[in-house]
């Protein structure tokens, strides 16, 4: 969330796999805008929260709710201790984002991502489905549920249009 590099001193961007660990994902894609370079690329890519890995671990127990999803999952790791010992669920852990002392796991939906993005100067390029040949991702609500992996093509302008804070 604090990259240590200056404004604009990157052209591309590779975020595989994190926004959905990220708690506060505007803060992410802010510090994504500030260190690219205009007219630089940003490749961005997650498992929207509904599809069928969206909840990691937890799937596909996470359509059951959080708190439902521990439970089970906790019940079933208690039988392997290489499991039990790399993800050390706290006792009281109620939510997804409560299971991992350093991160959690958010509900990051695509439209959630969307929105999220259009609240920046970053534009999208394309929007596809990672892992395989046909492309839900920019359907409705199926797509959230459909799509395995979605990945994003955004770039940063060299004029700043529409920008909203």
């Amino acid at each position: 969330m604090a990259i240590p590099l200056r404004d604009e001193s990157v052209e591309i961007v590779f975020c595989a796999s994190l926004v959905e660990h990220v708690a506060e994902p505007r803060d992410l894609l802010t510090e994504i805008e500030r260190v690219l370079r205009s007219d630089g690329v940003c490749y961005i890519s997650f498992p929207p929260y509904y599809g069928l890995i969206g909840g990691h671990e937890f799937s596909p127990f996470h359509y059951l709710g959080e708190r439902i999803a521990i439970r089970l999952v906790r019940r079933h790791i208690t039988k392997l201790n290489w499991v039990r010992q790399l993800y050390r669920f706290p006792e009281r852990a109620r939510s997804f984002s409560e299971v991992y002392s350093r991160w959690g796991l958010y509900r990051m939906t695509i439209h959630k991502f969307r929105r999220l993005l259009s609240r920046t100067g970053l534009v999208c390029l394309d929007i596809s489905t990672r892992y395989m040949p046909v492309s839900f991702a920019s359907w409705p609500l199926i797509g959230e549920i459909l799509t395995w992996h979605v990945q994003f093509l955004l770039a940063k302008p060299r004029h700043r249009y529409g920008r909203r804070d």
